[in-house]
């Protein structure tokens, strides 16, 4: 019986064939035309009027809270994290010198409990909230945009899990001031490694451009070039060399981009690929414990398949001896990490816990069948 991975690789031999026929014309292989003709697609792709290709979903989220600091747009220093999110939704904030603030999750889509999420902008009014669609499932955005509107909460989403994933007709990830994705191998678009801003607002736009590339304004509108050139008297010689705000290189390669054009061109079949699998699991797991429950109206392109139960350990077993991979619910609750309790001390969240203790995922991908998904259920409903 065959293995089944928890990720394929979506870079088809063709794709690889084409890539090696292109690097033969001897292009530039650095950022150039080919970065910014993908990020213009993908913008187009998602509904978005900009996007910045990185070199990760990481940077990508370091990327966005650096802007809003860099800008003066913090009210304050405080970062509501969701519980349940990636080490790097969380790190940022840390590395930044900012203070996290760990809202526990809800038991429904998993993303932010929006009782204890109100309580906590009620207290400690906080700057901003880095919002994770767990797993591609999303979140219950009207109440969240609603709370942050009321509270003067800047909304930003980390949708690294959850390209191609819909709250009504906006794709995730485009909702919030800024959103974030991933092009891991693992993830639904594949640019090998590499990650992805995007923003509707044209002044975050250039300051993400010049923090992307060592804080020089060559990337920038013309415009925006000019008007900090005029501002600190710089010359057209010296302009090459001049660093407006404190930047990183975070830029990808002609390579990456050229790859992820490709992966465009099947941007739709892809995500759909996952939301019907997802929707083929809920259709045969029977979990009694928990099931997820995304809100209505929404499109799950499913990173991977959440499992909660307190059969976990003999979940793992049994699939492990049957080939099939399978993960901790991404990190469990961030609170329980070394790297926070280290600096914050534990701390213990009632629906995070649960998740810690009892969660996973299992296997969705474009090609994954129908008979591997029926194979999954079928030693899942029969521990459960």
């Amino acid at each position: 019986m065959n293995n089944i991975t928890l990720s394929s690789n979506s870079i088809p031999n063709e794709d690889l064939d084409k890539l090696a026929d292109w690097i033969r014309t001897y292009p530039r292989l650095s950022s150039g035309p080919v970065v910014k003709e993908f990020e213009e697609k993908l913008a187009a792709k998602v509904g978005s009027k900009y996007s910045v290709f990185v070199n990760s979903g990481s940077s990508a989220n370091l990327l966005m809270l650096y802007a809003l600091k860099v800008a003066g747009r913090m009210k304050n220093n405080k970062v509501v994290v969701p519980s349940i999110a990636w080490s790097t939704t969380l790190t940022p904030v840390m590395q930044l010198g900012m203070q996290p603030i760990l809202c526990d999750c809800n038991l429904k889509d998993l993303s932010v409990d929006l009782v204890e999420l109100e309580k906590i902008f009620r207290e400690t009014q906080p700057a901003c909230l880095m919002l994770v669609s767990v797993l591609g499932m999303s979140p219950d955005y009207i109440t969240i945009i609603e709370l942050c509107r009321r509270h003067g909460v800047i909304l930003l989403e980390d949708a690294c899990e959850s390209l191609g994933s819909k709250f009504g007709v906006s794709f995730v990830g485009t909702i919030g001031e800024m959103g974030s994705y991933s092009f891991f191998y693992s993830h639904q678009l594949c640019t090998v490694e590499g990650g992805a801003v995007v923003t509707d607002d044209e002044e975050t736009y250039q300051m993400l451009l010049m923090l992307r590339e060592h804080g020089w304004t060559r990337k920038c509108s013309p415009e925006k070039n000019l008007e900090l050139k005029d501002e600190w008297e710089v010359d057209d010689f010296n302009d090459m060399y001049t660093f407006y705000v404190p930047g990183f290189n975070f830029r990808n390669t002609e390579i990456a981009a050229f790859l992820g054009l490709m992966q465009l061109e099947r941007f739709d079949q892809l995500t759909m690929a996952r939301h019907n699998n997802y929707v083929a699991y809920n259709e045969r797991i029977y979990n009694k414990f928990w099931m997820p429950r995304p809100v209505d109206d929404s499109r799950v392109a499913n990173l991977g398949y959440p499992i909660i139960s307190p059969e976990r350990d003999a979940l793992v077993k049994a699939f492990k001896a049957e080939g099939i991979e399978c993960r901790p619910l991404i990190s469990g609750n961030m609170g329980s990490q070394p790297m926070y309790v280290k600096d914050y001390g534990k701390k213990i969240l009632r629906n995070a816990s649960i998740v810690d203790s009892f969660g996973m995922y299992v296997p969705n991908h474009a090609e994954l069948t129908i008979e591997d998904i029926d194979r999954i259920a079928g030693i899942t409903n029969s521990l459960i």
